[in-house]
């Protein structure tokens, strides 16, 4: 049993497993575009590069300008991306954090919403979340916007 009085089956464990690999498996098609098209896209992958590359961990540069505007996670989950990858040219790399978080986020409203409405209504929910036309976007993009949906969402279900 968990924490809320359920009994967690196997089978619930491998739906919420299944359901988080469809969605990285939807996003995996458009990471390796080569264009990096959003300037916000640039801003995040251009300050994770100079990470990557040698610069402050602790305070984000872009362009030699300190880059405070935007919360550091996303920075530093692409150089760490980079870093393990040896390599800061790879559009895919810049992007694969951001389609995981998107992941996560799927698989945690299936999870959590399987707790508070069910099983069979949690998996409709998170398969119309995980294949709207927009999320599906703004996953595939190295940008703080899904990391800052998934992260706000565990911190809401975590009251």
């Amino acid at each position: 049993m968990n924490q809320f009085g359920v009994r967690v089956r196997r089978s619930h464990w491998l739906l919420a497993i299944l359901v988080l690999a469809g969605c990285f498996a939807a996003l995996i098609p458009w990471l390796a575009r080569p264009l990096v098209e959003r300037e916000q896209e640039l801003r995040v992958v251009l300050t994770a590069r100079d990470m990557a590359s040698g610069g402050s961990w602790l305070i984000p540069h872009y362009l030699g300008e300190p880059r405070l505007n935007k919360p550091p996670l996303m920075y530093w989950v692409t150089a760490g991306v980079f870093t393990l990858a040896g390599t800061t040219q790879s559009p895919a790399l810049a992007r694969l954090p951001a389609a995981g978080f998107a992941a996560i986020l799927v698989g945690g409203i299936f999870w959590f919403g399987s707790f508070l409405v069910g099983r069979r209504r949690a998996l409709l929910g998170s398969m119309v979340a995980g294949t709207c036309y927009l999320f599906l976007y703004f996953g595939r993009l190295a940008e703080t916007d899904i990391p800052l949906g998934c992260l706000e969402s565990l911190r809401v279900w975590m009251l």
